[in-house]
């Protein structure tokens, strides 16, 4: 019997050893590692100029795809999410997709007051974050 009891805690404490294994590896993902040709390092606070632009991010180390975009106005927000297509998003005022590995998005001009672009992208169980902030275009 004493031996039975033995054999019975020592193949449940096997059992937890692997689950537990298991449970740590699939939670320790690398964080998303981008390349920009500006040499941004504050993804969450990118300046975009009233005439607006485009700014080109490099995957190093995943496959991503979008999951949505979030336009912020005067404390209004609204959330756009991709279709059917995994790498591509029309907001009012931007267009944001993925080829090959690299976000590109795109802002247009900005005519009213300050406004925000916030895009979420993903590759599995690790995400990445990024706040583009524009200003009002002034007229003279």
């Amino acid at each position: 019997m004493r031996n039975l009891i033995y054999l019975v805690l020592i193949s449940l404490f096997s059992i937890f050893q692997s689950c537990d294994k298991c449970d740590n590896e699939d939670g320790k993902w690398e964080a998303m590692k981008w390349e920009n040709e500006i040499k941004l390092s504050d993804y969450n606070n990118i300046i975009v100029p009233a005439a607006g632009g485009e700014y080109t991010f490099s995957c190093l180390n995943y496959s991503p795809w979008l999951i949505n975009a979030t336009e912020i106005y005067k404390n209004d927000c609204k959330e756009f999410i991709r279709d059917n297509d995994l790498y591509k998003i029309e907001t009012s005022f931007a267009s944001i997709k993925i080829i090959n590995k690299k976000l590109i998005v795109t802002i247009l001009p900005n005519g009213t007051p300050e406004r925000t672009l916030k895009v979420l992208v993903t590759a599995g169980d690790v995400f990445s974050y990024f706040t583009f902030n524009q200003g009002t275009l002034l007229c003279y």
